[in-house]
């Protein structure tokens, strides 16, 4: 069934544009991505963006969408001529003729009211007062643009952010093509649950799974985690409004009540939904005896969550068989080395394949100077037989380091600081393990100290 409401699947539609009509089931193929922008005069976020860059656009935006404009004004022509004549010019400066022609053929200007632009976009603008901006996503689902505002830098709205929108909408392609492709065996460990929001203290969701046998189990080399965050509601106003750290535990075999083991960590965004993908091929070992398996989630917000770990076979391989607990974090400040001091590992004899693991992000606002933890590229040190291995991050502090990472899952357009670089992290974003092969500094059947320190 087709639905006007965000998240429901768009119908057909036809619009009037200034070069004829456009209809939808005519021009869906499955690979574009649709934005809609309208104006409205005395509105800060229409009149900024319809008079931001246009080059930039063009410059950012993925080939694969059709932008639409259209005005909500009595004086619709000219708000629409107006943004034409600039579009045209824009397209007009690219050295490329193909681009040109590429551009021009999905770039629209809808010549009724908006309004009154037609089918179904008609009665959405008028059940909900009119939007400014809105998007079909690939999966032909109508959906929300967040806060296209470039908060880091000069607090403008742009369209550029429109087009960011799209770029994650592609991810989101990739991400289900990806997974589509794993022949992955999945077992669900939260469908749809609901956290309370219980202020600073956090509240815990438990779930199990069973997983296969032994034997089954070191069939499979590769296990991922799929996360998804939804709203109460559906819709952006109904997800809460900061970022907040969220993890997800492994309890104890023999203790199903001691569930302490951190597997996986994200970030939320501030007040939007998202849905990631992450390879903890890593956790594998602790998992290796299969059977039934409690899981602890934690968070201290209030989201729909769905999470499934999903075992699959991409020849990636040894499977691991065994691990070993180092370090954890603690508070980032000037006595935080003296905190890790170096570890004795004797690892078996007929090992193949080393592994070090760490999940390391950085927070604590406030906490000490500069507050580094969260804006200093504070880089990451593990010695071990003569060897060191390192993790930096450079991102760090800058304007547009998480923006720049919409492309592998960071959510654009919240309603905060979102585009900043952090110390190993992003608002709206997974964890990604750093995981580096150290077979080549390890020696089997005897004793391996690591050492590691951070500057």
């Amino acid at each position: 069934p087709y639905s006007a409401e965000f998240w429901g699947t768009a119908g057909d539609f036809t619009v009037n544009t200034t070069s004829g009509t456009w209809t939808f089931s005519e021009e869906w193929n499955g690979e574009d991505v649709y934005v809609f922008n309208q104006f409205a005069l005395g509105y800060t976020w229409p009149e900024q963006m319809w008079t931001s860059s246009i080059d930039d656009l063009l410059a950012t935006s993925p080939m694969n969408v059709h932008y639409f404009f259209s005005s909500f004004d009595a004086t619709y022509t000219t708000d629409v001529n107006l943004i034409q004549n600039r579009v045209r010019a824009a397209i007009a400066r690219l050295e490329d003729v193909t681009e040109q022609d590429h551009w021009n053929s999905h770039i629209h200007f809808i010549s009724d009211q908006a309004w009154f632009a037609g089918g179904w976009i008609s009665e959405f603008f008028a059940t909900t007062g009119g939007f400014f901006g809105f998007t079909i996503d690939r999966y032909q689902r109508v959906r929300e643009v967040g806060y296209p505002n470039d908060l880091t830098n000069d607090g403008l709205y742009k369209l550029t952010f429109m087009g960011h929108q799209a770029r994650y909408h592609n991810y989101e392609w990739e991400r289900e093509t990806a997974k589509e492709s794993e022949s992955a065996t999945v077992f669900n460990i939260f469908d749809h649950v609901v956290a309370s929001d219980s202020g600073w203290t956090g509240d815990s969701s438990y779930g199990e799974i069973t997983l296969p046998s032994a034997d089954t189990m070191d069939d499979y080399d590769t296990l991922t985690l799929d996360l998804t965050l939804d709203c109460i509601d559906l819709v952006d106003a109904s997800c809460p409004a900061w970022d907040y750290l969220v993890y997800l535990y492994l309890c104890d075999l023999d203790n199903p009540d001691n569930c302490n083991t951190e597997i996986a960590r994200w970030i939320t965004p501030y007040g939007r939904p998202g849905q990631w993908t992450t390879d903890s091929s890593y956790i594998l070992s602790l998992l290796s005896e299969g059977g039934t398996r409690r899981f602890r989630f934690y968070t201290v917000q209030e989201y729909v969550t769905t999470l499934d770990l999903r075992l699959s076979r991409q020849e990636t391989g040894p499977t691991p068989e065994e691990a070993h607990f180092l370090w954890s974090g603690g508070t980032y400040n000037e006595e935080y080395n003296d905190a890790h001091s170096p570890i004795a590992v004797t690892l078996p004899d007929d090992v193949e394949r080393v592994e070090l693991v760490a999940l390391i992000t950085g927070h604590g606002w406030g906490e000490e100077v500069a507050n580094c933890a969260e804006f200093c590229n504070h880089t990451h040190h593990f010695e071990v037989g003569g060897f060191t291995y390192s993790k930096e991050h450079p991102e760090a502090g800058t304007s547009y380091g998480c923006l720049e990472q919409i492309d592998i899952g960071t959510v654009p357009n919240q309603f905060g600081t979102w585009p900043f670089g952090r110390g190993g992290w992003c608002a709206g974003l997974d964890v990604t393990p750093f995981v580096v092969d150290i077979t080549e500094a390890v020696t089997p059947g005897e004793e391996n100290i690591f050492t590691y320190y951070s500057l």
